[in-house]
């Protein structure tokens, strides 16, 4: 299954882009945080997504720390 609202994948792709911040991916849509959470709510696929990009940005963070700590 896939996302089918504009604005909610639009969200998706801000989440990744602002690392998970969820005002400043609202920002960027422009919607507000309690529509988002509105969403997490009551859209099961939406929230799956969402929550799978803490795994992104998990992934993204350590890899940027790895990059740090090589000497």
């Amino acid at each position: 299954a896939k996302l089918d609202n504009k604005k909610k994948i639009m969200m998706v792709e801000a989440m990744k882009q602002c690392l998970g911040i969820v005002t400043d991916a609202c920002k960027t849509v422009g919607i507000s945080r309690t529509l988002h959470y509105n969403w997490m709510q009551d859209d099961p696929l939406y929230k799956e997504e969402i929550d799978s990009i803490a795994d992104y940005v998990l992934d993204f963070v350590e890899g940027k720390l790895h990059g740090l700590i090589k000497v």
